[in-house]
C-alpha cells in the first residue's frame, strides 16, 4: 500500500495546494487561493502572495493582481502588511501610467480596511500628479477632518485651493491650520492672502509675522509689499524689492510684446513630430520664437525646427540650469509660482542680471487647469496664454 503520510507526502500535498492556489489567483478567485495557501503551511506565504501577484500583473491581468493583494490585505501579520504595501505600490504604477479613475476605484475599496492608508495615498497621489478635480473636494474635506499630519494637511489645503475658488471657508481652514502651528500652511495662507485679500494679509501679518518664518516670503508677498510700502512692519530686503519691481516691469513688457497683433509668434515644442518637415525657415521667419527648456536647436534639426530662440519657457526648477548663460526673456511655468515660490534665489540672480521674466497669467492657468482637472503642461499653458493675450490665434504658429 502506498504511504499517505510522512515528509514526502506532506511536501507533495503542499506543492499541489500551492499550484491550485496559483491557478485560482490567476483565474481571479483570490479567496480560494488564500485558503489553499493557508492550508499548505508554506513558511514564506507573504513572499508567495507577492510573487504570484507580480506574475499575474506581468501577464496583463492587473485587476486580478490587485484583487489578490486586496484580499490578502485582510490577513493579520506579515501577509497583510506586505500585501497592503504592494497593493499601494501597484496603484502608484497604475496611476502614474494615466489610469487615474481606475486606481481611485481600487483605493476606495481599500478605505474600509485601512482608512488612513487610503487617505494618505489619495492626498500624496493627487498632490504629486496635481490632480485638481473639484469633485474630490468633499473627500479632501473629510481627510482634513481626521487631523492628519502637518505635511499632509498642507497638501490637502493646497489641493483645495488649486481646485476651487478662494472662498472664506477655505481661508478659515488655512487660518485654523496656522493657529495649530502648521507653519507650512501658515506661509501658504499669508501668500494666498497677499494675492486675493490684501487687507486681511496686512491684518494677519501684523498679528502673526512669525507665520512667514524661516521659509521666507513668496513673490506674491513681495509684490504686495512693494506696491503698498509702509502698510506693514515686515521688512523687505533690497534684493527682494528689486526682484518684485523687476518681475512687475518684465511681465508688463513681455506680455505687451506677445499681445502685439503686428508681431507673429512661433511656439515650438520638443516632440519629434517635425522631423523631416523642413519647417525651420518658416519658424525662424516669425517675429518671436518661443522654445521650451533649451536655448538653441540641435544643429542636426535646424532645418526642421529653426535656430532662433527669443523667449525661453521653463519651470522654476529647470531655471537654475540657465541662470548663468541666458540673455533672453523667460516665462516661468508651474504650480502658481508667485504664490508657492520655489527657487527664489535663482529668480533674484536673473533679476540682478537684468534678464526679463514673467509667469503665465493666473487667470489663464486657472481656466486651463479647471478644464483639464490637473496642472497643465508648459506647452498648453503657453499656447493658451499667448492666444489669450492676442484675443485669438491669429499670427500664432504652433510647431513640435
Amino acid at each position: 500500500m502506498r504511504e499517505r503520510s510522512g515528509p514526502g507526502f506532506l511536501s507533495a500535498f503542499s506543492d499541489r495546494l500551492d499550484q491550485y492556489a496559483r491557478r485560482k489567483a490567476s483565474d481571479g478567485k483570490p479567496a480560494a487561493a488564500l485558503r489553499a495557501w493557508r492550508l499548505s503551511g508554506l513558511p514564506n506565504r507573504a513572499d508567495t502572495v507577492l510573487s504570484v501577484a507580480r506574475e499575474i500583473a506581468g501577464c496583463r491581468k492587473i485587476d486580478r493582481a490587485l484583487g489578490l493583494l486586496l484580499a490578502a490585505a485582510t490577513e493579520k501579520g506579515p501577509v497583510g502588511e506586505r500585501a497592503i504595501a504592494e497593493f499601494l505600490t501597484f496603484c502608484g504604477w497604475l496611476g502614474n501610467a494615466g489610469y487615474v479613475k481606475e486606481v481611485e476605484t481600487w483605493i476606495d475599496r481599500l478605505a474600509p480596511l485601512r482608512p488612513q492608508d487610503a487617505s494618505d495615498w489619495f492626498v500624496d497621489f493627487w498632490f504629486r500628479r496635481s490632480v485638481l478635480d473639484a469633485d474630490n473636494r468633499p473627500k479632501l474635506l473629510d481627510f482634513l477632518s481626521r487631523k492628519p499630519k502637518k505635511d499632509t494637511e498642507t497638501k490637502i489645503l493646497w489641493l483645495l485651493y488649486m481646485s476651487g475658488d478662494t472662498d472664506q471657508a477655505l481661508l478659515d481652514l488655512y487660518a485654523a491650520a496656522a493657529a495649530r502651528g502648521n507653519m507650512g500652511a501658515a506661509r501658504d495662507y499669508c501668500s494666498i492672502l497677499a494675492s486675493h485679500d490684501p487687507e486681511r494679509f496686512f491684518s494677519v501679518v501684523a498679528a502673526h509675522g512669525e507665520w512667514i518664518g524661516k521659509q521666507g516670503a513668496s513673490l506674491a508677498m513681495d509684490l504686495l509689499l512693494t506696491a503698498q510700502p509702509g502698510r506693514s512692519e515686515l521688512k523687505i530686503a533690497d534684493r527682494r524689492k528689486r526682484l518684485a519691481d523687476h518681475f512687475r516691469q518684465s511681465s508688463h513688457d513681455i506680455w505687451a510684446r506677445l499681445s502685439d497683433p503686428a508681431l507673429s509668434v512661433a511656439i515650438v515644442g520638443n516632440s519629434p513630430v517635425e522631423i523631416g518637415s523642413g519647417k525651420g525657415t518658416e519658424i525662424d521667419a516669425h517675429d518671436i520664437v518661443i522654445r521650451f527648456n533649451r536655448l538653441e536647436s540641435d544643429p542636426d534639426y535646424v532645418r526642421d525646427y529653426g535656430s532662433r530662440t527669443d523667449i525661453l519657457v521653463t519651470n522654476a526648477f529647470m531655471l537654475r540650469n540657465f541662470v548663468d548663460s541666458i540673455s533672453i526673456p523667460v516665462i516661468i511655468t508651474g504650480k502658481e509660482w508667485e504664490t508657492f515660490t520655489k527657487e527664489k534665489h535663482t529668480a533674484i540672480a536673473l533679476a540682478e542680471r537684468g534678464i526679463p521674466f514673467t509667469t503665465i497669467p493666473q487667470h489663464v492657468r486657472r481656466r486651463v487647469n479647471g478644464a483639464l482637472k490637473a496642472t497643465s503642461s508648459s506647452g498648453t499653458q503657453t499656447v493658451a496664454a499667448v492666444c489669450d493675450a492676442r484675443g485669438g490665434n491669429s499670427g500664432v504658429g504652433i510647431y513640435g
